[in-house]
């Protein structure tokens, strides 16, 4: 039997695919951007949620069992801290740059604080799915410690 899709929750691990569409709209985002501010903080935007998604992948390849050796667990752990680190960091710097593009006479104001929204809404809920799986993965750690 199926459960109804308004009775449904958000999966734990559905960060892999928030990081995947966070990535390809900050993409479309700082291609939308003024030109002059693409190097230096677009650029960088781009680069720290590719690694927020790569270390949530690393981090997501090693499964967790009552089994798993303690090394695993703690390079898990490890890519998933620094994949929320990273997060975080990025919805800070994605909010410096949209408020330095609203400077621009080249992007609505509107549209700026829309994709200002967008990014810390998705930066929110993906730390909170990290968090969660760490936590998660901490009780069957002990539980088996």
């Amino acid at each position: 039997m199926s459960v109804p899709k308004w009775k449904r929750t958000t999966s734990k691990t559905g960060f892999i695919k928030y990081l995947m569409d966070l990535n390809i709209r900050l993409g479309k985002i700082v291609g939308n951007k003024p030109k002059k501010y693409k190097q230096n903080y677009g650029d960088h935007l781009i680069k720290i949620g590719l690694s927020a998604l790569e270390h949530a992948e690393i981090g997501n390849s090693i499964y967790m069992t009552a089994d798993t050796p303690e090394a695993d667990y703690l390079m898990r752990r490890k890519c998933f801290a620094a994949a929320r680190g990273e997060i975080n960091h990025l919805s800070t710097a994605a909010y410096i740059f949209l408020e330095i593009c609203k400077t621009s006479n080249e992007v609505r104001t509107d549209k700026i604080l829309k994709e200002e929204e967008y990014i810390g809404s998705m930066c929110a809920d993906i730390s909170k799915s990290l968090s969660g799986v760490m936590r998660s993965d901490k009780k069957l750690m002990r539980k088996t410690g």
